[in-house]
């Protein structure tokens, strides 16, 4: 037992193409048995995250027999990001919740840019499929903005943020609208 809970432990710190990342991997899945539905989004990013962080120490060390085996765990973990993001756009209508996905899966998409910097190659597929997967939470943040403004008693001033809004989402100029709302939010 304390050579199995050694293994656990020493495997965290190992890399892809390591020995002991095979034991990472099955740690990490029993973890993610115990996330609820709602904060599978959430996990799957930060493994991206994660993932990406271990393929950024693979090419700053130089590691060349590691790096196919990291790039192929970024690529499944960008995968499996991207429909646990689409399910959350399927499923959920907390505002709150959306915009702390649509933020992680903006930083994630930012980190995969700075891996690319190093040059790094990572798949065109799974970085379009997280971006629609995001860019669809963000279009149905704004929706329910929108939708929760116009059942409000506005004041003159709010009531033309929400026309500006409505006008943006018109042109799908989705960011902007959210920017605006944000900014005026915070005013």
């Amino acid at each position: 037992v304390l050579i199995l809970f050694g293994l656990f432990g020493f495997s965290q710190n190992s890399l892809p193409g390591d020995i002991l990342y095979p034991i990472k991997k099955i740690a990490e899945r029993s973890q993610a048995v115990f996330v609820s539905e709602n904060n599978k989004p959430q996990a799957s990013l930060e493994l991206a995250n994660k993932r990406l962080e271990e393929l950024a120490k693979i090419t700053g060390t130089n590691q060349v027999k590691n790096l196919a085996p990291a790039i192929n765990e970024v690529q499944a973990s960008i995968s499996e990001a991207a429909r646990n993001l689409s399910r959350m756009e399927a499923t959920s209508s907390d505002p709150v919740a959306i915009k702390k996905i649509v933020d992680g899966a903006k930083k994630l998409e930012g980190k995969i840019q700075e891996v690319r910097l190093l040059g790094v190659v990572i798949g065109e597929e799974e970085l379009n499929e997280l971006q629609g997967a995001s860019d669809k939470l963000e279009v149905k943040l704004v929706n329910l903005i929108i939708s929760d403004l116009g059942k409000r008693t506005l004041s003159e001033g709010q009531e033309e943020i929400l026309n500006q809004m409505k006008e943006l989402v018109k042109e799908e100029k989705y960011q902007e609208a959210l920017e605006l709302f944000l900014i005026n939010q915070e005013e």
